[in-house]
C-alpha cells in the first residue's frame, strides 16, 4: 500500500480558512479536505453502531501517519489491527504496532501503561493499545497511566512532536457519571483535551452515545463529526455543542436529518475554525476493515503476529533481521497454503518497514522475496433451479420473504438483516441497501419478492418505521435490543443461519448469494452490472464467477454466433 496518496497539497473543498491555503490536507471525503493540523485539535466523532464512526476515525489516522504525524488508538473492542494491512488484508499496511488483544504484535497487561507512554514518546511509535483482553478496571487502570504520563511526557519543548491520541468507546473512560476510583482518568483525558494542544496533543473521543461521554471533554471539540442517531437524549447532546457553534438554520437542518442519515454519511461541524459546515459521504478506506460485523462466507484475515517470526529467530536485536535469515524464514513456511504464507509474508513486510523508518535496519531484508501466487476457487454456487424448488418449500411468511430477498438481489445476510422498512421505495421496487464496509446501494426486487415483502407486513400490521425483520417473540432485553415500537428485536444473523439450516441442513446460506451472481453471469450480465448488483469494489473479484462458468461462456457464444460472426 503507498502511503503518498494520503495526503494532498491543497486543500480540496470549499473551508474559506486562511490556515488552510496551500497547506498539505487529508482527504475525508470527496468533496471534503482537512488540514493536516487537525492533529493537534479535539475532534469528536458521534454516530450510531454500524454508521461508520471507526471507518471515519481510521481515515483520519490513514492521512495523519504518511504525513510524519504520530497516532496512539485506545481500542477496547480490538477493532482496529487492521491499519497495519492494505484494503486486502494481506498486503502491508500502516507503519503502527498493535499492542494487546488476539491480533497484538505484542501482550499488554495492564500495568504497563506508563512504559508504553514513554516508548511512544522516546521512539516516536504510533500504536494501537488493544485492551479487548482486560477487564474493565485493568482497562482503566492501563488508560489512566498512559494518559498522565503522555501528558507528562510531552512537556519538554524537544517533545513537542503531533501527536493524535484516538479513544474509541470514549464513554468508557471519559463517561458523564463519574463513579468512585474514576476521577484520576477522566482529569488526565480532560487534560490532554483542555491543555494538549501546546504539547503537540491531540484528542479525538469516538461514542454511540454522545449522551453519556463527559460534557466537559465533549465541549472541547472544534470539530463537532456525527452521524446517524436516533435516541433523543443523544440528539439533545449534539444540539447543545451546535447551539453555540452555528447558526439556528444550520441546526434545525443537522438535527432534523439525524435520525435517518444513511451508513457512511457524516455531517462535519467545525464553524469557528475551519468554516466548515457540511454533509459528507466519507471515502473507503486504504486499510483493513477489520472494525466490520462478522458474517458468514466473509473472509478475514487470520490472528498474524510476529510470535513465528520470534521463534524462527530468537530472541536476538533486530540487526539480525538480515536477507539471510528472512529467506530461511519464509522458506520454513513454502510448506503452508498460500494465503497463510502470504499473511505471514505481509506481516513480516509490515514490520520491516517499519524498522526503516526508525532507523533500526539499514536494508530491506525481503529483497527479491515475494509473495506465493494464489489460485483462486470458483464461487459455492448451487444450481438455481434446486434452490428456488427448496425455496418455494418455505410457508413461514417471515423467513420465506427474508430468504426470497437474499436471494432475488444477492444480499449478504447481514445486508439483509440491517433493511429498516422505511428502506423500501415500493413505488420503484427497490431498497437501500447498507452494504459492506458501510458502503450504500440500491437493490431492485422482483414482483414476487414484493409480494412476499407485503404478505409478511401486513401480518405484522404494517409497520412504517423499524427493522425489517424481527423475531417472534419481544425481546428479553429491550435496553439493548434494536427495537420495534412492539418491543420486538431485530432478527440476528445467528437466528437467521438457525432457521435456515432448518429448511437446508447441507447448504450455507452465503451460497445464496453465490448462488445469484453466478446465474445473473450465466444470463450474459456484464462485469459492471455484476459489481452493481452484488455490491463487489473491484471487477477483479467478480472474475471468480466468470471465469468458471460454463453457461456465461456459452452464453457469449450463442450471442456471438446471433449477431452473424460465424463463417457459416
Amino acid at each position: 500500500m503507498t502511503t503518498t496518496s494520503e495526503t494532498t497539497p491543497a486543500p480540496a473543498t470549499p473551508m474559506g480558512a486562511p490556515h488552510t491555503d496551500r497547506a498539505p490536507t487529508l482527504t475525508l471525503a470527496p468533496t471534503l479536505s482537512l488540514p493536516l493540523d487537525v492533529v493537534t485539535e479535539t475532534m469528536a466523532i458521534f454516530s450510531r453502531r454500524g454508521s461508520g464512526k471507526t471507518t471515519t476515525a481510521a481515515i483520519i489516522v490513514e492521512g495523519l501517519l504518511p504525513a510524519g504525524a504520530q497516532a496512539v488508538v485506545i481500542d477496547p473492542l480490538d477493532a482496529w489491527w487492521g491499519l497495519r494491512l492494505a484494503a486486502d488484508g494481506q498486503s502491508p499496511g500502516l507503519p503502527i504496532v498493535v499492542l494487546g488483544g488476539a491480533h497484538g504484535d505484542l501482550p499488554l497487561e495492564a500495568f504497563a501503561g506508563a512504559a508504553i507512554a514513554d516508548a511512544v514518546v522516546d521512539e516516536r511509535l504510533s500504536v494501537v493499545l488493544s485492551l479487548r483482553h482486560l477487564s474493565k478496571t485493568g482497562q482503566r487502570q492501563l488508560v489512566t497511566a498512559f494518559c498522565e504520563r503522555l501528558y507528562e511526557r510531552k512537556g519538554p519543548e524537544e517533545y513537542r512532536t503531533p501527536l493524535c491520541l484516538v479513544i474509541d468507546e470514549a464513554d468508557l473512560f471519559a463517561p458523564q457519571r463519574v463513579y468512585a476510583g474514576q476521577e484520576r482518568l477522566l482529569g488526565a483525558i480532560d487534560d490532554i483535551a483542555r491543555r494538549g494542544r501546546m504539547s503537540g496533543l491531540g484528542l479525538i473521543p469516538i461514542s454511540q452515545r454522545p449522551a453519556v461521554v463527559n460534557a466537559d471533554v465533549r465541549s472541547q471539540a472544534e470539530i463537532l463529526v456525527v452521524g446517524r442517531l436516533m435516541l433523543a437524549h443523544d440528539q439533545k447532546a449534539i444540539a447543545e455543542w451546535v447551539e453555540e457553534h452555528a447558526t439556528p438554520v444550520q441546526k434545525r437542518e443537522l438535527l432534523s436529518s439525524l435520525p435517518s442519515l444513511p451508513i457512511g454519511t457524516f455531517w462535519v461541524c467545525s464553524p469557528g475554525w475551519l468554516h466548515v459546515f457540511e454533509r459528507v459521504e466519507v471515502r473507503q478506506r486504504r486499510t483493513f476493515d477489520s472494525s466490520s460485523t462478522p458474517t458468514i462466507g466473509a473472509a478475514r484475515p487470520a490472528v498474524v503476529s510476529l510470535a513465528p517470526l520470534l521463534a524462527h529467530v530468537g530472541d536476538q536485536p533486530v540487526s539480525a533481521l538480515t536477507h539471510a535469515v528472512a529467506s530461511a524464514y519464509l522458506a520454513a513456511h513454502e510448506h503452508l497454503a498460500a494465503s497463510t504464507f502470504n499473511r505471514r509474508y505481509a506481516a513480516l513486510r509490515s514490520f520491516a518497514r517499519w524498522c526503516k523508518t526508525q532507523g533500526w535496519l539499514h536494508d530491506d531484508p525481503l529483497i527479491g522475496l515475494e509473495r506465493r501466487p494464489h489460485t483462486r476457487r470458483g464461487p459455492r454456487a448451487l444450481d438455481p433451479e434446486h434452490v428456488e424448488a427448496r425455496l418455494r418449500t418455505i410457508h413461514d411468511t417471515r423467513d420465506r420473504a427474508l430468504f426470497w430477498l437474499i436471494y432475488d438481489g444477492a444480499l449478504r445476510c447481514r445486508e439483509a438483516l440491517t433493511i429498516d422498512v422505511d428502506d423500501i421505495d415500493w413505488t420503484e421496487r427497490c431498497i437501500r441497501i447498507h452494504g459492506k464496509g458501510d458502503r450504500p446501494r440500491e437493490m431492485f426486487f422482483s414482483r414476487c419478492v414484493s409480494g412476499y415483502l407485503d404478505a409478511y407486513l401486513k401480518e405484522r400490521g404494517e409497520p412504517a418505521h423499524g427493522p425489517l425483520f424481527v423475531t417472534a417473540r419481544r425481546a428479553r432485553n429491550p435496553r439493548h435490543a434494536d427495537l420495534t415500537a412492539e418491543g420486538y428485536a431485530r432478527l440476528s444473523y445467528r437466528q437467521a443461519d438457525t432457521l435456515w439450516k432448518r429448511y437446508t441442513p447441507d447448504w450455507d446460506l452465503h451460497q445464496l448469494r453465490h448462488t445469484a451472481i453466478t446465474a445473473r453471469a450465466a444470463k450474459g450480465y456484464t462485469e459492471v452490472e455484476l459489481k452493481r448488483f452484488s455490491g463487489h469494489t473491484s471487477l477483479r473479484s467478480l472474475e471468480v464467477y466468470i471465469a468458471h462458468n460454463r453457461e456465461a461462456a456459452k452464453h457469449k457464444a450463442r450471442e456471438w454466433e446471433r449477431r452473424g460472426h460465424t463463417d457459416s
